[in-house]
């Protein structure tokens, strides 16, 4: 499908716009663009004000020489005054230089092109216009039937379904501070590696995106929300808190019996008040991932035998 975008920028980004346009081109999209599409005798404002009623996304080419200008902050308000919400993702913010993000765009994930290089800029630009998270996952690079057929047997010992569809595996919601986001990242892929389908905000946001509105929303969604604790999550405020208290929402209207809140120790903390009727499991135990996938397991087999 092909998409048409905005790409509003100050004079001084103008190389950027300018290379962002042409990725986005070169995958089969137009795009209006000041340096391309103005010239003597047209009427700046007219021309702007068309573009963003056609546009299907808001490119804002973000630095501090942008969040400076009025001109580009009123293109920019434009731009979220036409979508609130968020849901259609109108608005895409791309932060090429390091800035102080305004308040009325800071719950949109943007795309960072800070410390990257071209490849890994053009990837993450064109990751953020797909219409949905790409979870295909690539082949293993180096054959090793060996060690893949033991693997396949651990996998299958486990009861995890790496063959099973997306829509069929497991949703797992995890629930952590930033401080501990290396060792979920890690979580992450091992529940991926046995067949689970764990949702990760820095993987499955997209840019545009607004945290208030799909953090309930993956929650309401999930069969299971693992919580993570440690020392700086059971005392930090902000949206852990607010993601715990979705997940007991949900989970008083949970069958009797159903695993669906489990408390994951990270470390050494005391669990809270609020969550200690769930038994919960210290990861950092040698059997402590284990004990967690059987408890998945459970849940995935009493999901299974829900009427459709």
């Amino acid at each position: 499908m092909s998409l048409h975008f905005f790409i509003s920028r100050v004079a001084e980004d103008s190389k950027w716009a300018l290379w962002i346009s042409r990725v986005l081109e070169g995958e089969g999209h137009t795009t209006t663009l000041q340096d391309y599409d103005s010239k003597p005798g047209h009427s700046f404002i007219h021309q702007i004000k068309v573009a963003e009623e056609r546009a299907h996304h808001f490119i804002a080419v973000l630095s501090p020489r942008y969040l400076a200008k009025p001109f580009t902050l009123n293109e920019l308000y434009f731009a979220i005054s036409k979508e609130r919400a968020g849901e259609r993702r109108l608005l895409i913010p791309v932060r090429v230089e390091e800035c102080v993000i305004p308040p009325l765009i800071q719950d949109r994930i943007q795309v960072d092109f800070v410390g990257k290089d071209e490849t890994a800029c053009q990837l993450a630009l064109l990751d953020a216009i797909r219409p949905e998270r790409i979870v295909e996952l690539g082949a293993f690079p180096s054959p090793a039937p060996t060690a893949t057929a033991w693997a396949a047997s651990v996998r299958t010992a486990m009861g995890a379904s790496p063959s099973l569809p997306e829509s069929a595996r497991l949703r797992v919601f995890l629930c952590h501070s930033s401080e501990d986001k290396p060792i979920v990242r890690t979580l992450y892929s091992r529940l991926r590696e046995d067949g689970f389908q764990p949702w990760l905000d820095e993987e499955d946001l997209l840019p545009g995106q607004q945290w208030p509105l799909e953090i309930p929303r993956a929650v309401r969604g999930a069969d299971v929300v693992i919580v993570c604790l440690s020392c700086q999550s059971i005392t930090k405020t902000g949206y852990v808190q607010n993601e715990v208290k979705y997940a007991l929402d949900v989970a008083d209207a949970q069958p009797e019996g159903a695993i669906f809140i489990i408390p994951l120790r990270l470390e050494e903390c005391e669990v809270p008040e609020r969550l200690q009727r769930w038994q919960w499991v210290n990861y950092f135990d040698i059997n402590g991932y284990p004990k967690l996938a059987r408890a998945l397991r459970a849940r995935a087999q009493a999901a299974s035998k829900r009427p459709l």
